[in-house]
């Protein structure tokens, strides 16, 4: 194999291996013997077997010498050795740095120099000059005074910076460019780092560009280089190895030459010679400048140094500090710079040398004296014939001599001098690293100390540890002798076990026996059960049907006798002419003012009903009369003068009930002319359970599967009634109006069962105010629905307050009791009615304190009748609370809008409680309400309404449900992407959509156009009552919400045993556990592969078993721990203290300089309604009282008059 080039070998090191080759060979040929190279080769240090593997690979044709190619053959190789590498000729062309050879007249350093990398990374660099740029360079150069802020940040000591900044300052011009700040900035933060700063920066730290001004001189160099220059300039300087950290880097330099060179010319006339000009020649005015330099001379020591001016021209002598001559010099030059615009010379001049930096003037010599006589010899004097000549001759050629020997006396002085100071750098690096000894010395001695502490301390551990351990023996040997009395008892007592162990098999045997009859007798008496379930049902149908009818006949019987007795006092009296006198003195009360009394004390015939009149404002608020009010009375005998029974017509009752308004067939009137008509089914009709009507019963045609529903009442008969019956009278004082039943239970979804609500019980009125409560049910409704429900199995009394809608208004009651106000407030969008707020607040004051309010709990965020109920609710003094069902953005005007108001809402409200985490963090946000006043009380499910039935499911087809309103919100633009993909990549999949809205013709285009008509069926509407039975029928249930705070429809599908797949957005995560749904980012291609992998699972037969599903739901959600939960709220919501009317208003202005001004205007206005309307009261009440008063003086004169 042939050896590569000599270039290929050496690489950038190509003139190192030739001053290495030159030292080495002696021969003209440029051949090296075996004796030359081996004893050349051996100052690398390498053993004898290294070098022989050396010499083979060199000397590869085995000629017993080296070329030039062998020779630098074998110091690449050891140049391999030395750094590691395997000294194999593959390796020949590796670039690595030179080799090492100890006692070599040539050191190799200064061309690495230029090789070496720098050892500052790239990003501290980038780091560094940012600072530098930060610092704002001048001529890309920072001055002392630029620099000394920064360093002076560091915290480290001034003598420390000192060392640092003339380290970093390579070429020695008072500035640092961008390069030497990067070295200076590095130093300091190795110094910060307790890394020592070096004597003499190392060559990696030095910039490459200045590699060339740093290059260090041997002292051979110097000795041969020495009087190679003779110019005034002097040498470069070279940095010494190592200096104190208060002095200044020294340098070598070249002395120069106290005397003039002497030169004759070829015929061996004397030439005059250059001496050095008289020190009264010196241009420069010293004087003008000392006030100066004595300024600068901080430490007074007649020298300036480089930290107090940087010397460079006038530093004549190299020593880094400059005199008071050398500075007076420098300021010279400074103003011939300045004033004549004089470049100053590359060299000094002469005349421009400083005094005290010349060299002395000598005696004459004899060469003096021919050199600087100007007499010419005697006239007639003969040199060439003088006996003299030959003398003469003699001493010129002694003189000669005495010249030249002068010349190496001062060359070795030179030397001497130089070898002195090379030595005396040596003595300060010894003094440097004497003290660095000395203080790791010291540093040894402290750490000493404190590991003797240590030592100290470890030895009082070691003594606590084996009195520990000692005392733990002790503790052992007891437990060991416990151990063994324990074993004796076990051996004991083993025997016995076993005894016993036989007996419990025994026992067990006879209890499988006995639980396999009892499973026998279970199922027995399941079916037993199941009968007697039926057979009670059909008894308390057929009981209720009995009591209805019962309820009827007393009815009947109680008018019969009231009329029998009016005709008695009547007793033909009346004439037919006063016949329309006597409707109008008629005081029977209706029938309805009997069904709707809220307690169970009835009043007589004659007595005002007040809390019927205060019912008047459902049609005509605040506006209508007393019915009564009209009604004169002449005689104490209504019937003195008038037969009540001589004209049908005369029972027409001008005083109608409040209530007249409702639609037909609420109260049906048992003796009304007209037919009655197969009205539809009305739920919220009144049933025994709260306030019904007298004249009801039961009807077999009751639909169980509405969740509102209440027994509808028919008519007593489906006769016509010829004529109007006169008024009805009240009931029996002693008959209660209500019958109690025992059944306490509450179920909306199964076949009516009576209510246990005592109305003469006494609850805590804890108050629920919802947005709406109508038939179009959903996860609001539910939620207000089943927590009121709960709250009154707990003893609360619970008042639902909630607009008009389809004709219905006035006071309902459901079939668990509850009792809703449906307020006749005209709806503007979407069952929100217009913010109109102050005429909302007669309304609101009037239920308050007709129901004794504790507290309004409020729903919906966008509910304007909830924020302004709260609005008032405070201002009377009662106790908010309010349920944000839904999330909202930050970005859109309506958002902006919504949250505004609901953050100048909530000022009155006590606490908010959110469904979820998610929920929370958005009211807070939106509302800027505390959090700690925010609770998280999820939705629940009554989930007996909500069973697997796998039997409805298809084998052969995998079933996705969606169940949902069809609006944006619902990401229906989402689902209408996600169908298409999904029915072409899974055959056996079809798609069923229950739901109704705006975007329902965005899926019925996309079912048109991919012809999925027999794959997706959208069923339109489901009540909710029915919605279990398009659950039962899928596999998987899809939800591609983009904003939810609890989606109930999830739970539903989950508690039917399917399985989820949702969108990950708001509450979602929070409502079921991971195995039971699988949630995708709001994209397309992602629902798409996540639905996927659900699908495949289900072919796969890998879902939960729905029953196990549906049980774990059980124990997951409950109302009755909603319940319970919300309690606790309003507990804490009773304890808060009344807000005054300054700190709401102080509130209010908070929210905003406008919108605050804007609401605390309209604050202002309630309170004036409010106090206008309690004023109204007390002068309505002084009127009422007076008409009585003049009423009761009337009847007086009349009686007596009589």
């Amino acid at each position: 194999m042939a050896l590569p080039s000599l270039y290929e070998i050496a690489g950038s090191h190509l003139r190192v291996y030739e001053e290495f080759f030159t030292e080495a060979t002696n021969s003209q040929h440029g051949l090296l013997k075996a004796e030359e190279a081996a004893a050349f080769l051996r100052r690398s240090n390498l053993d004898n077997a290294t070098l022989g593997q050396v010499w083979n690979v060199a000397d590869i044709s085995r000629r017993g010498f080296l070329d030039k190619q062998g020779f630098f053959v074998a110091l690449k190789l050891i140049a391999l050795i030395q750094q590691g590498r395997e000294p194999v000729q593959e390796n020949l062309m590796v670039d690595v740095d030179p080799p090492m050879f100890f006692g070599s007249g040539f050191t190799p350093v200064p061309l690495a120099d230029t090789e070496t990398e720098w050892c500052i990374q790239p990003d501290d660099r980038k780091k560094y000059e940012d600072i530098f740029c930060s610092l704002m360079p001048v001529n890309g150069k920072l001055s002392g005074e630029q620099v000394k802020p920064v360093l002076f940040n560091s915290g480290l000591s001034k003598n420390l910076l000192r060392k640092i900044w003339d380290l970093s300052d390579i070429d020695k011009d008072g500035h640092l460019d961008k390069h030497e700040m990067t070295v200076a900035l590095h130093l300091v933060y190795r110094a910060l780092e307790n890394d020592p700063v070096p004597d003499v920066l190392p060559l990696s730290m030095i910039p490459p560009a200045k590699r060339e001004q740093y290059k260090p001189l041997s002292t051979a160099t110097i000795s041969r280089s020495h009087f190679s220059s003779t110019s005034l300039d002097g040498p470069p300087r070279s940095r010494a190895s190592s200096v104190t950290s208060l002095e200044r880097y020294s340098t070598l330099e070249h002395t120069i030459p106290k005397h003039p060179f002497v030169s004759r010319s070829l015929s061996g006339t004397p030439v005059p010679v250059m001496l050095p000009c008289s020190r009264t020649a010196w241009p420069v005015d010293v004087g003008a400048w000392q006030l100066e330099f004595c300024n600068l001379d901080t430490n007074d020591d007649g020298l300036i140094s480089g930290a107090e001016a940087r010397p460079n021209l006038c530093d004549t002598d190299g020593a880094g500090m400059l005199n008071l001559e050398q500075f007076a010099l420098a300021m010279h030059l400074i103003e011939q710079k300045k004033k004549h615009n004089l470049e100053p010379p590359m060299l000094l001049t002469p005349d421009l040398i400083p005094p005290s930096c010349r060299p002395p003037q000598r005696g004459v010599s004899m060469v003096d004296v021919d050199t600087s006589t100007d007499t010419p010899p005697p006239v007639g004097l003969d040199l060439a014939n003088s006996p003299f000549r030959q003398e003469m001759d003699q001493i010129s050629k002694e003189i000669n001599n005495m010249q030249i020997e002068k010349r190496e006396l001062e060359a070795e002085i030179v030397q001497a001098e130089a070898d002195m100071k090379v030595k005396q750098a040596e003595i300060r690096n010894l003094e440097v690293e004497y003290n660095t000894l000395e203080a790791t010395i010291n540093q040894m001695e402290r750490q000493k100390l404190e590991a003797q502490k240590r030592l100290d301390e470890l030895d009082v551990q070691k003594e606590t540890l084996e009195d520990m351990v000692s005392k733990l023996k002790v503790k052992l040997e007891q437990e060991e002798a416990d151990m063994l009395t324990l074993d004796t008892d076990v051996e004991r007592n083993s025997e016995f076990i076993r005894a016993r162990q036989e007996e419990l098999n025994s026992k067990r045997a006879q209890l499988q026996q006995l639980r396999n009859e009892e499973k026998v007798l279970e199922q027995q008496l399941e079916q037993q059960m199941s009968e007697i379930r039926q057979a009670s049902q059909q008894e308390k149908g057929l009981e209720f049907k009995i009591e209805m009818m019962q309820n009827t006949v007393d009815q009947l019987k109680t008018q019969h006798v009231t009329l029998n007795e009016q005709l008695a006092h009547c007793d033909g009296d009346v004439k037919l002419t006063d016949l329309n006198r006597l409707t109008d003195k008629l005081t029977l009360p209706p029938i309805e003012s009997i069904t709707l009394m809220d307690d169970s004390k009835v009043q007589h015939p004659n007595q005002s009903n007040e809390e019927e009149q205060k019912l008047t404002f459902i049609e005509n608020p605040f506006l209508r009369s007393d019915p009564f009010a009209q009604i004169e009375v002449q005689s104490q005998d209504p019937f003195a003068t008038a037969d009540p029974f001589a004209n049908a017509s005369s029972f027409d009752v001008s005083n109608k009930d409040v209530f007249t308004s409702a639609p037909a067939g609420d109260f049906v009137d048992p003796f009304n002319t007209s037919s009655p008509t197969n009205a539809p089914f009305d739920p919220f009709k009144p049933i025994d359970g709260t306030k019904k009507s007298l004249n009801t019963q039961a009807s077999s045609n009751v639909n169980f599967d509405d969740p509102w529903a209440t027994v509808p009442s028919d008519s007593v008969n489906n006769g016509q009634l010829k004529k109007r019956p006169p008024p009805r009278p009240a009931l029996p004082k002693n008959r209660p109006i209500t019958p109690k039943f025992e059944d306490t239970s509450f179920d909306p979804f199964s076949p009516r069962q009576a209510s246990n609500i005592d109305p003469n019980g006494k609850y805590r009125m804890y108050q629920v105010m919802g947005k709406r409560l109508s038939t179009e049910y959903g996860g609001v409704e539910s939620h207000i629905y089943h927590l009121a429900e709960c709250l009154v199995q707990r003893g609360h009394r619970i008042v639902i307050v909630t607009h008009h809608y389809e004709g219905r208004r006035g006071i309902r009651y459901l079939s668990n009791g509850l009792k809703i106000y449906y307020l006749p407030f005209v709806i503007l969008f979407s069952q929100c009615v217009i913010p109109s707020l102050l005429s909302t607040l007669p309304a609101a004051r009037y239920i308050l304190q007709r129901e004794k309010i504790e507290i309004l709990h409020s729903h919906s965020s966008l509910s304007t009748l909830a924020q302004e109920f709260m609005f008032h609710a405070n201002l009377i003094g009662v106790r908010t609370v309010f349920t944000d069902h839904s999330l909202f953005g930050f970005a859109d005007m309506a958002s902006i809008a919504g949250n505004k108001m609901l953050e100048c809402s909530l000022v009155h409200c006590n606490r908010v409680i959110c469904v979820s985490h998610t929920g929370k963090e958005n009211t807070v946000l939106r509302s800027s309400f505390p959090s700690e006043r925010v609770y998280v009380i999820p939705n629940a499910l009554n989930t007996h309404h909500f069973t697997p039935d796998p039997s409805r499911r298809c084998s052969s087809k995998i079933n996705i449900v969606i169940a949902c309103r069809l609006t944006y919100r619902k990401g229906i633009d989402l689902l209408a992407r996600v169908i298409p993909r999904i029915c072409n990549q899974h055959a056996d999949v079809d798609f069923i959509i229950a739901g109704d809205g705006p975007m329902r013709i965005l899926l019925e285009e996309v079912r048109e156009s991919g012809y999925l008509q027999e794959r997706v069926k959208i069923v339109g509407n489901i009540p909710h009552n029915k919605i279990r039975q398009i659950l039962v029928l899928g596999d998987i249930f899809l939800n591609t919400s983009l904003t939810e705070a609890f989606c109930m429809t999830i739970l539903e599908a989950a508690s039917c045993g399917l399985h989820v797949v949702a969108t990950r957005v708001g509450g979602v995560p929070e409502v079921l556990p991971k195995d039971l749904i699988t949630l995708a980012d709001v994209s397309v291609d992602d629902i798409v592969l996540v639905l996927g992998k659900v699908i495949n699972q289900c072919r796969a037969g890998l879902q939960l078993e729905p029953w196990k599903v549906h049980r774990r739901i059980v124990g997951m959600y409950s109302w009755t721990n909603v319940a319970k939960r919300t309690e606790r709220v309003y507990m804490d919501a009773v304890q808060d203290e009344r807000d005054s009317y300054a700190r709401i208003f102080a509130k209010h202005l908070s929210k905003g300089f406008l919108f605050g001004i804007l609401m605390c205007i309209f604050l202002l206005l309630d309170l004036l309604f409010l106090i206008f309307l309690r004023i109204c009261d007390s002068t309505k009440s002084e009127l009422s009282a007076k008409h009585k008063n003049i009423k009761s003086d009337e009847q007086k004169v009349k009686d007596n008059g009589s």
